[in-house]
């Protein structure tokens, strides 16, 4: 931002200029502006306002106009200091106090004999000028400083004419004479115009002068000219030969201050993040020199952006802006820091035959040169810190900006640079790149193509300029048949300039893999075959051909290079368009045999850690099999995405890549395939409530596994336990639990034994055999386990103390289970926490909190798509809505229950839903209804058998059938159920509903 005063006030920001409207807000902004930097009380700002005669509201009128200037300009750039305020600007952007600088160099340069400096820096420092000072502001202390800057710019007038006349310089002695006609006074003026003209071979004029301004100071005055004045006029008379320009004035000028900068970038956008952090760089800089890196990959907009902030920011660096492309990433040889030096040295009109040989001398000479002057060096291109480390001055007042392709992290460690990272731009910015190439209109006109375009060109600045250069030199292609060029397998090939091969975005990606050490251009090369967003760390030691250490080694080279970023903890991505060329030059590079182990090595890793990475995997995982899907590694990614699953996740997605691969193990008759894709099919149909269909694949998945008896860990035998365990078959369930959690604990993979154990504990608890469960569950404690495992773990404990009549203790765990679910986003352990703990609520006569739990379930299972038994949910949420007083929104959950829904599916399922539509409807007074799902409940409670769900069904149907006056029923009924929970040792007033 640059605040303007030397003429009519006027605020520039991000090259464009804000208009300040209003009586109040102008003069304020003044004040302040040529404060800058020091604290302003309220009194001089009211005085500044209203001189002495303020408002009783000025105060208020002062504060309200700085807010509303804070919210217009920058909420930082005023701050407030107790009552008084202060501007938060650096006086180089400031053009008053710019000016005041730019004079004292002037005199400080002419104190040391360096004229022509002297003069370039006064007219530098009078081109600031654009009217008299505050043009248009009134008040008394506003003109007074007014005044102050014209009487100013009036003296650094003089001093440049004088300047000019002693260097010999030709003058404009038309405008001297009108500057002169200004101010008739002015004796100074009055013998510069007498000098210019004698030296124009005007004697008579040039004492013309003189008499007029004798007259007029005799006059006005009462005064005679002074000694100065009146010994020119004799040497004029005298033709004294002192009075002649210097014969060689032109031949001892200077060369002029530096200004190196390459062009700016026409349609310069977007970036206002870091332009901002540059803007704040120099007023960091008040004891040391200023550095900061810019850094980002190939064709992102580094080097644009250090030169269009350089161009705006010109005027804080009046001693000079360098500028040096070190060739870093080049197909030329990097350049030489000392070239660079002797580069510099010259532009400070060093002799060339004074410059040293060596880089160490002449970066001594340069800093010394330098260490003074208010500089900017625009290191553009670097490879390395050693290149850049002799070419940074170490004067406070200088700016030093590196950009590179690599991380310079020696220049923020041991020179305090400040990191700026530069990435893809905003799917808007591109847009505004692209119409500043194209056109408006055009891009409107097709909206939809313009940001498909963006989207193929990454977002990179470099891709869509080609982009928009291509499309702007041929009107005749639409944006949406360039789109369809680009959405081919080549798409980085054709974001290239007609006859400029150095301009391609690959090109330029090129340049960044050469500048690696072979074995990282290796391993960038492997990392390209990753299919996927994102990958782990851990994978890139498996595809690499190195140690793990050298690995993970060569792996920080690449995000050095930023041909790699750090993602998340240990994971990386690439950017979309280097992710392309790093698959490009692997397959143009690799042999097939390193294809193919490539591949074959990132499936084991997924297959090998899918029980810890499964879910935070889905996504590449699911990339994996898509790329590979033909290929019969695919199939071992089956498993993996079972898990998921398990989970309660990506169920609307998974099922035509499972279809897929079953027909792939089908076409390949492979047992072990079959097994997998079976037994994964077998979890979706569960998870989706197709009963009927997992236990088809269950079985298949059994038969394929005992086939080749490959069952050896138990999974087979578990899930079809599992099924039937929820099918209510608890006596055929059984056993199968029991052989496959034997199996899996003896097995390589113990942690498999935890979700069989889940299953045998729960079945244990159903049955009634409290004390058997809590030995699996026991058994299980000693497995470490991923945390899907976990979790459910977890719900087998609450349900085992809840069991207990433990209700406290099962709560406090229902509770730690729901967090523990949530810390892992894993949904379906999420509903099953608020499920439980919601009946465990109810027994503690917590029925709003009860309410709420499964008012949540309801919800979470709607937003994620998740078929949870809606039949249970929501008779159990009705339940709730009976126990807190709000019978009506009970039935409106009854009326959206189907009841052909609610007798369907597992038996388990089934049964409990019953169960609870029994309780529902007595608590509703519909005891008919309510002896109808029980009768249903008990039959299937029997059947499992399920004694504790009995139990507690006959005490709903002995509270439903004495409502009806069937006394004797109900006596009968409540004595079957004391005689259960007598048995079961379970507290005879549980008034839960079944598990």
């Amino acid at each position: 931002m640059e605040l303007l005063v030397l003429g009519p006030l006027e605020v520039r920001h991000n090259d464009r200029t804000v208009a300040i409207r209003g009586r109040v807000h102008p003069r304020l902004l003044a004040i302040l502006a040529l404060n800058a930097g020091k604290v302003v009380s309220l009194t001089t700002l009211i005085d500044t306002v209203w001189d002495d005669n303020p408002p009783a509201t000025a105060k208020r009128q002062v504060q309200n106009a700085l807010a509303q200037l804070r919210n217009q300009l920058s909420q930082r750039l005023i701050e407030s200091v107790g009552q008084d305020y202060r501007l938060n600007l650096d006086i180089a952007e400031v053009d008053a106090h710019q000016f005041n600088m730019m004079v004292k160099q002037a005199q400080q340069e002419r104190v040391r004999g360096h004229h022509a400096s002297a003069l370039a820096r006064l007219r530098e420092a009078l081109g600031l000028w654009h009217g008299p000072a505050l043009a248009g502001l009134t008040g008394h202390a506003l003109q007074l400083k007014a005044r102050h800057l014209d009487n100013a710019r009036l003296a650094a007038t003089e001093d440049r004419i004088e300047l000019e006349l002693q260097l010999g310089k030709t003058l404009d002695i038309a405008e001297l004479g009108t500057l002169t006609a200004q101010h008739p006074l002015n004796q100074r003026l009055a013998s510069h115009l007498m000098l210019a003209l004698y030296r124009d071979h005007r004697t008579a004029e040039a004492l013309a002068v003189y008499t007029d301004i004798q007259q007029r100071l005799a006059d006005e005055l009462g005064i005679d000219p002074g000694k100065a004045l009146r010994e020119q006029r004799t040497a004029i008379l005298r033709e004294d030969p002192s009075l002649a320009a210097p014969a060689v004035a032109e031949r001892s000028v200077s060369r002029p201050v530096p200004a190196q900068l390459p062009a700016d970038i026409a349609g310069f956008t977007g970036r206002h993040d870091q332009l901002a952090q540059l803007d704040s760089l120099p007023k960091a800089g008040a004891t040391s020199a200023i550095l900061s890196t810019i850094g980002g990959i190939g064709g992102v907009g580094k080097t644009a952006l250090a030169i269009h902030w350089a161009h705006r920011n010109r005027r804080r660096f009046p001693d000079g802006q360098l500028y040096v492309n070190l060739r870093g990433f080049d197909r030329e040889e990097p350049l030489a820091p000392l070239k660079a030096l002797t580069r510099f040295l010259r532009a400070f009109d060093v002799p060339a035959d004074t410059i040293p040989s060596d880089t160490e001398s002449a970066a001594a000479l340069f800093r010394s040169l330098v260490i003074d002057k208010r500089l900017l060096v625009v290191l553009d291109n670097a490879r390395d810190v050693e290149q850049v480390r002799p070419l940074v001055p170490g004067g406070p007042e200088t700016l030093t900006l590196v950009t590179s392709r690599n991380r310079l992290v020696g220049l923020t460690a041991l020179h305090g640079a400040v990191p700026i990272t530069v990435g893809a731009m905003s799917r808007t910015e591109s847009l505004d790149v692209l119409n500043n190439l194209v056109g408006k209109d055009r891009l409107h006109a097709e909206s939809s193509a313009s940001r498909q375009l963006a989207r193929l060109c990454a977002d990179l600045p470099l891709a869509l300029r080609i982009a928009g250069a291509n499309l702007g030199t041929t009107s005749e292609l639409s944006v949406a048949e360039y789109v369809q060029e680009l959405e081919g397998p080549q798409r980085l090939e054709r974001l290239s300039i007609e006859g400029e091969p150095q301009t391609a975005v690959s090109a330029a990606l090129s340049l960044s893999v050469q500048a690696l050490p072979v074995a990282a251009q290796q391993l960038f090369m492997r990392v390209g075959l990753i299919p996927g967003e994102d990958f782990h760390q851990d994978l890139v030691t498996v595809i690499g051909q190195e140690p793990p250490t050298e690995a993970l080694r060569l792996l920080r080279t690449l995000v050095s290079g930023n041909l790699l970023e750090p993602y998340r903890t240990n994971r990386f991505r690439f950017h979309d368009l280097v992710r392309e060329y790093a698959a490009t030059i692997a397959k143009d590079s690799l042999d097939a045999s390193e294809h193919e182990a490539t591949a074959d090595r990132i499936v084991q890793w997924y297959y090998d850690t899918r029980a810890e990475t499964a879910a935070s995997e889905y996504g590449n995982v699911v990339a994996a099999f898509k790329a590979w899907q033909d290929h019969r590694r695919s199939l071992s990614l089956i498993p993996v995405l079972q898990i998921n699953l398990h989970n309660g996740l990506h169920l609307s997605e998974v099922l035509s890549h499972l279809d897929t691969a079953h027909q792939l193990a089908l076409r390949v008759n492979d047992q072990l395939s079959l097994q997998r894709t079976t037994t994964a099919l077998t979890a979706y149909s569960w998870a989706t409530g197709d009963y009927t269909a997992a236990f088809a694949y269950g079985r298949q998945a059994v038969t394929h596994a005992l086939a080749f008896d490959d069952d050896a860990d138990g999974i087979a035998r578990g899930n079809l336990g599992t099924l039937y365990s929820h099918d209510g078959n608890f006596r055929q369930a059984q056993p199968l639990l029991e052989e496959a959690l034997e199996a899996a604990t003896h097995s390589d993979q113990p942690a498999f034994a935890v979700p069989v154990g889940i299953a045998l504990a729960h079945l244990l608890l159903d049955r009634g055999e409290y004390l058997r469960a809590g030995e699996v569950i026991r058994q299980l404690d000693a497995i470490e386990c991923p945390p899907a495992s976990t979790v459910f773990l977890m719900t087998a404990r609450v349900d085992l103390e809840a069991a207990r009549g433990e209700l406290q203790v099962a709560l406090e765990l229902a509770t730690r289970t729901l967090r523990t679910a949530r810390e892992h986003s894993h949904l379906r352990a999420e509903l099953y926490a608020l499920q439980k703990r919601s009946r465990i609520r109810r027994r503690l006569n917590d029925l709003s909190g009860a309410r709420a739990d499964t008012a949540l379930a309801l919800e979470l299972a709607a937003e994620n798509g998740y078929p949870l038994p809606e039949s249970i949910m929501r008779s159990e949420h009705a339940l709730s809505l009976c126990d807190t007083d709000s019978p009506h929104e009970a039935r409106t959950q009854l009326a959206r229950l189907d009841e052909t829904s609610v007798y369907s599916g597992a038996k388990s399922l089934q049964a409990m839903a019953a169960a609870t539509l029994s309780n529902v409807y007595n608590k509703l007074r519909e005891y008919a209804d309510s002896i109808k799902h029980g009768t249903r409940a008990l039959e299937f409670f029997s059947a499992m058998p399920y004694p504790l769900a009995q139990a507690r069904v006959l005490r709903t149907l002995a509270d439903s059938h004495d409502a009806l006056g069937d006394s004797a029923i109900a006596r009968q009924q409540r004595e079957e159920a004391l005689d259960i929970f007598t048995r079961l040792g379970v507290p005879v007033n549980d008034t839960s509903c079944p598990e």
